[in-house]
């Protein structure tokens, strides 16, 4: 009996022992990961450029006898796997940088180990590891535009456009991205030597008119470069026999000017007087130079005109217009402008999301600023808004990048006219579930005209007490490969259709969760084959989470609109609502290839009187907003 009890007993301070040893160890472990708070500012960043230094930044400052400042220091406390070639200095007390002898390869990844108990012997820590990579190689391209007449030229049309990469590409590797033809004749493709590191500008020669119209292809391949980027475009081009208007655009600095360009050179027997005309508008001034026009405007007259070129107008060939062509501009002092090329809040995770294209006028340098909003945070953020909205973003998001972007150092810099710029934001991690805001900003050190005020023409100024600067624009992004329609019908059935944001076509056995205000589970779906899932949902206030592997995208519905989507239309088109109308199809939800009969029957109440007129019903694909 007495063995027994010692055994007990013994076995029971064996577990008492093994417990304390454990609770240490844990405690020792939690001990280590919070001492590194007390010499680390903050961690490292994890995605650098191929150009970018690492930097780490201390809480403490170190010796500066033993670390001197500026200098490269001979001491391994930075190593990495695979090894980096380069030299490690301190830039201040408190910051360590380590520069790459050359630009680091694309898509490369590093373990990184710090030894902080060199830099703090007292602090008695093990060497700190932290990862580092560089981006895979993106690149978006642009065609600016096609040059028809060049009297510098031969006269033969020539295409202009740009490639932006997202990183840095040496100059040798930028060249041979680009292939074109013509009729299945190749066209020389030149690239133009700059010193521009993410982007290069080129020329497509050798293109023909012909007696009917014959496409430019012109085809983008990352191959050379390692990239999995692989797309093309085809571009229009006039025949031999026809007569266009090819550009035409409001140049506002120093003078208000409108340049007009042609296919061809004006019949130069022409006078200005018979051909264009400008309402309510004549102090004003026409140049002609072969295919340009130019006209000067001598005033501002805060007003919007119309431009009217006749149909009437030849080329030195005699071959006409046949259309009228007619433009609207307004003649006003152009403020500063701001806001994204692309009006949509859904876009795919294939655009290169690290570019961002904007529209800039009247501005020197901008600055960027991206807050993210985690996906386990979507809720909260959609109770106090749409997707459109930024209510308590500082509660909910997190900021994860800003730099100021001088538009001067980028190849297509003109402050005269509206001009989109692509930005690269380069180590802002947009991979991540969840909606991220891009805010811009500006000073008034910025603007190239000041007409004495920085009022914006895009959406309405605000003042960030905080800085002081203009919020010029403010625009939310969810980055997904999904997109999803919710209707909800007049028997409380609430349908949600999800496809593939690419391709068009549904998306089966994706997970469709809906959520009331106060953030209860009301239903979990699985979508079917056609991508549909539907619920008896008596709540008209709901929020619908949709994942489909490691792709999510969000919808709010509230009682004000029986349908939500998360596209919208490219052109911003809004829907006339002054006649009440509803059509009903015979299934919730229609695929790419399905067809849509509509039958309308419109009825205005107290109004015998109601005249005709055109009805224009637009209806796009599920990838595009519809009404």
């Amino acid at each position: 009996m007495n063995k027994k009890i010692f055994q007990i007993v013994f076995f029971a301070m064996v577990l008492l022992t093994f417990g304390v040893v454990i609770k240490n160890y844990v405690n020792s472990i939690e001990s280590d990961i919070n001492d590194y708070t007390c010499v680390l500012d903050e961690e490292p960043q994890s995605k650098i450029s191929r150009l970018s230094p690492i930097i780490i930044r201390l809480a403490q400052d170190i010796d500066d006898k033993k670390f001197p400042v500026d200098k490269p220091l001979q001491d391994d406390i930075l190593q990495f796997t695979p090894p980096i070639d380069g030299y490690i200095y301190f830039t201040d007390k408190k910051t360590i940088e380590f520069q790459p002898n050359n630009p680091l390869p694309a898509g490369a990844a590093y373990s990184c180990k710090l030894n902080v108990k060199k830099l703090f012997p007292a602090a008695k820590l093990k060497p700190f590891h932290f990862k580092i990579s560089t981006p895979a190689t993106t690149f978006t391209v642009k065609i600016n535009e096609v040059v028809y007449y060049d009297t510098n030229k031969t006269g033969t049309p020539y295409i202009k456009g740009h490639i932006t990469f997202n990183d840095y590409v040496a100059f040798d590797k930028k060249r041979g991205l680009i292939d074109a033809h013509q009729n299945n004749r190749k066209l020389s493709v030149v690239y133009l030597p700059d010193n521009a590191v993410h982007s290069i500008n080129f020329l497509i020669n050798g293109i023909k008119r012909t007696k009917h119209n014959k496409n430019v292809v012109i085809k983008w391949s990352g191959k050379p470069i390692n990239s999995e980027i692989d797309d093309s475009t085809s571009i229009d081009i006039a025949s031999a026999n026809s007569f266009k208007v090819v550009y035409c655009k409001l140049q506002h600095f120093p003078k208000p000017v409108l340049k007009i360009r042609f296919t061809d050179a004006i019949d130069n027997k022409i006078t200005p007087a018979s051909f264009i005309n400008i309402t309510q508008l004549n102090d004003y001034s026409i140049a002609i130079n072969q295919n340009e026009v130019t006209i000067l405007f001598n005033s501002i007259t805060n007003n919007t005109h119309k431009l009217q070129i006749s149909k009437t107008l030849s080329n030195n060939k005699g071959i006409t217009l046949n259309n009228d062509f007619n433009f609207n501009f307004d003649l006003t002092h152009p403020y500063p402008i701001i806001y994204f090329y692309d009006s949509s809040h859904y876009i795919s995770k294939n655009r290169s999301p690290n570019i961002i294209d904007v529209n800039v006028l009247n501005l020197k340098r901008i600055t960027v600023k991206v807050t993210h909003v985690p996906d386990k945070n979507m809720i909260q953020f959609l109770q106090v808004n749409d997707i459109t909205g930024k209510n308590e973003l500082e509660r909910v998001g997190k900021s994860i990048f800003i730099k100021t972007f001088n538009l001067q150092d980028l190849l297509n810099y003109n402050p005269n006219e509206l001009t989109v710029y692509s930005l690269n934001l380069l180590g802002a991690d947009l991979s991540k579930n969840g909606l991220y805001n891009f805010e811009f900003t500006y000073d008034t050190n910025n603007v190239v005209y000041n007409f004495g005020n920085t009022v914006i023409a895009k959406d309405s100024a605000q003042i960030d007490k905080k800085t002081g600067t203009n919020i010029a624009y403010s625009h939310n992004i969810i980055f997904s490969e999904l997109h999803a329609i919710a209707k909800r019908t007049t028997l409380d059935t609430l349908y949600v259709m999800v496809s593939n944001q690419n391709t068009g076509l549904p998306v089966k056995n994706a997970k469709v969760e809906i959520f009331d205000y106060q953030q209860n589970r009301l239903a979990t779906l699985i979508t079917d084959n056609n991508g549909v899932a539907k619920a008896k949902i008596k709540n008209h206030n709901v929020f619908v989470r949709v994942q489909h592997k490691s792709q999510i995208t969000y919808l709010k519905l509230s009682c004000k609109n029986s349908i939500a989507k998360n596209s919208e239309s490219a052109n911003g088109v809004k829907p006339n609502r002054g006649l009440l109308c509803h059509i009903e199809g015979l299934k919730p939800a229609y695929l790419p290839t399905d067809s849509l009969h509509v039958g309308v029957v419109i009825k205005k109440s107290g109004s015998p009187d109601f005249k005709s007129g055109n009805l224009e019903i637009m209806l796009e694909s599920p990838n595009h907003f519809f009404f």
